[in-house]
């Protein structure tokens, strides 16, 4: 009597294997659903480029949105095609795309030795002074902690973006206050920096913590009193820096900002930087 061949049992458990992982996914997926959309929603609270929120957000919310796909259609592959896409969108948003030349270098190093000209030189060959990478921040934000305070003067006037920071709120301005280096503070608070949260849309929100759970006007009473004999060596300086902050903070007070829009419009607004500093 013939034998019927048998299909070797191997494949088939692996298969199954397989199908009970991916259904494993579905089921954590579509149950982290309301933490990966407050983690797409934190996402874009202050990314460091909006391509990057865009991404973060999106890897966020394939997750749970493919894995409750793949209960509803019992397709269980698509719980791991949403993780896929997660971990993917997570270490592509880690990444620094910045491909630099030896002119973008020479930039960070005329202002970690504090070469005026060498900068100058680098600027006008066309760098933007704007330029920044994941492990060294921004230009600006290294100028304003380097001994040569003229560094920072040449990059407001080169453009540069005095309000920008890499998400943790150390603004160049925080960090001028922070180490302190007095001329280059009073140079960005001049040029318009903020003393408060870049993207903030409420005025009542202007004290709220920035930096090491402190604003701009808190961190410098802090220095002040901390480091009484340094700042007694630049009095004038430091002065005319209370001066211009009591002004931000009188401006600050008669200043209402647009609170009729939509939470939605209002986030998109400040992911895409057309928000200003109130």
């Amino acid at each position: 009597m013939p034998t019927i061949a048998q299909e070797p049992a191997a494949p088939s458990l692996l298969r199954k294997f397989a199908h009970a992982t991916c259904a494993a996914f579905c089921v954590i997926g579509a149950l982290s659903a309301p933490f990966m959309l407050f983690m797409a929603w934190a996402a874009n609270l202050d990314p460091r480029t909006p391509a990057q929120g865009v991404l973060l957000s999106v890897s966020c919310l394939s997750f749970p949105c493919l894995s409750i796909a793949g209960l509803l259609t019992a397709r269980a592959w698509l719980g791991a095609l949403g993780l896929a896409i997660f971990v993917g969108g997570l270490v592509g948003s880690s990444i620094d795309t910045v491909t630099w030349g030896e002119a973008e270098r020479d930039a960070f190093r005329a202002v970690e030795s504090g070469d005026a000209d060498l900068l100058r030189k680098q600027l006008a060959a066309g760098i933007d002074p704007d330029l920044h990478s994941e492990d060294r921040g921004y230009l600006l934000t290294a100028a304003a902690t380097s001994r040569n305070p003229e560094l920072v003067k040449i990059l407001i006037d080169a453009g540069a973006d005095v309000n920008v920071h890499n998400g943790d709120h150390a603004t160049p301005l925080v960090m001028a206050v922070y180490i302190p280096r007095c001329e280059a503070a009073l140079a960005l608070a001049k040029a318009g920096a903020s003393f408060a949260e870049r993207f903030y849309i409420d005025a009542k929100l202007a004290v709220l913590p920035t930096y090491h759970g402190k604003n701009v006007v808190e961190i410098y009473y802090g220095k002040k009193r901390e480091l009484a004999k340094l700042w007694k060596q630049d009095e004038t300086c430091w002065r005319q820096f209370e001066t211009v902050l009591e002004q931000k903070k009188e401006a600050m007070a008669s200043f209402q900002c647009d609170t009729t829009w939509s939470g939605t419009r209002r986030k998109l607004y400040q992911v895409f930087g057309k928000v200003t500093p109130c």
